[in-house]
Parts: C-alpha cells; structure tokens; sequence
C-alpha cells in the first residue's frame, strides 16, 4: 500500500478552497506510509529538550507558539483517521518523542488502544490508556498515552487530537497533529478547528494524503 502527498492548496481550510493565510510544505513525507523507527521519520521535529522547558528557554524568553498540522485523508485513501493516529505516533517516537492522544469517548479510546497493539504485523507501539481503569500503568516507560481529558499535565511534546472540539490543553503542546478522514462530522469539526488555529495566528500546515 502506497499513500502519496499532494500539496493542498496554499493556506487552504481543508475541504474547502480559497486562498487563507499559511503555507503549505513539501518537504514533510508521508506519515501514511509505514517504516520502521529505526527510519527517516515523518513528523519533523527536533530531538531537542521540549521546547516549553524552563530548561530549554533563556530567562524572560516568551513561549513558542504551537505548530499545527493537519492530515487529511483523500476520498481514495485506505484507512481512517485511527489508523492514521497510529501512524503519526509511530513517527513522533522514531524521533524520540512522547506523544499524547486526546480521545474523549472511552469507547474510541479504547478502539485505538486494540489498534495500537495490532495495526502492524511486525510489532507493536508501546502504549496505554490513561485513567483509574489502568492504574499500574507506568507513565515514564510509557512513552505513548490516549488520554480522555488531556491528563497527564506534564505531557507537552506531541498531541494528537481526536477530539471533534479544539482541547483547551492545546497551547502546552510543541506540536499538534489534527488526522482527518472521510466522515462528514469529522471533516465539519476540523474546518472548525481550522479557522480557530488560524484566526489566532497559530502556525498552521494543512497536508492531504491518498
């Protein structure tokens, strides 16, 4: 299976035309398409202290803004925005990066959680689900979370939201990956999104794939 990337265009709502402040970039492969993590990663981000670190800023420096990214399934693309997570966390960890998914619905959650341990014939992604129902979970040797309401607090690498709503959590964040596929709520919910990254001045990149 091979999901190529076109270029939406520039600055463009997804699903909708027109040209809107931002810019779109190439140079970002595919996040559809599974490598090992031992591989050239997708999501680019620096293997560097996170940036929100006291540790990381000089005195009186002002907080980086979050980067937003946006992956929209084509109506051809295999898949869903589930197994689209799975792709995006597998590459955030290629580099070594902690990721947090935002589900709000416990069943969703727990959909995902099955997906995570069985997406890939070759292996599996380490991870749990975050909660009283799991309360052994070892959160430092747990470097991918699914979360219902944003909790642990002091995850602040990689969110990807599966929430229809945009998480007030959002801003501690370096990165926030938005998956979009085909269902009709979901791609209304995300245009929404969309305008309130963009209307507060959020980095904003928008990559279809198929």
């Amino acid at each position: 299976m091979h999901l190529e990337e076109t270029a939406a265009p520039i600055g463009c709502i997804p699903g909708e035309g027109g040209p809107l402040p931002g810019r779109f970039d190439p140079s970002i492969p595919d996040p559809a398409h599974p490598r090992e993590p031992e591989a050239t990663p997708d999501l680019k981000i620096a293997i560097v202290p996170s940036a929100l670190s006291p540790l990381a800023r000089r005195p009186g420096a002002p907080l980086p803004m979050t980067r937003i990214d946006f992956y929209s399934l084509e109506p051809d693309s295999p898949g869903d925005r589930f197994l689209l997570t799975c792709r995006l966390a597998e590459r955030a960890r290629a580099e070594g990066l902690r990721v947090l998914i935002h589900c709000p619905d416990p069943d969703l959650a727990r959909h995902l959680d099955r997906l995570l341990w069985t997406y890939r014939q070759d292996g599996f992604l380490p991870h749990g689900l975050v909660g009283p129902a799991n309360p052994t979970l070892d959160l430092d040797l747990t470097p991918v979370l699914i979360s219902l309401d944003g909790s642990p607090e002091g995850e602040d690498q990689v969110l990807i939201n599966l929430a229809l709503e945009v998480p007030s959590f959002f801003s501690r964040f370096e990165r926030v990956c938005e998956p979009i596929d085909q269902n009709s709520d979901v791609r209304s919910a995300g245009r929404e999104r969309f305008r309130y990254y963009r209307d507060r001045g959020y980095p904003l990149e928008h990559h279809r794939l198929k």
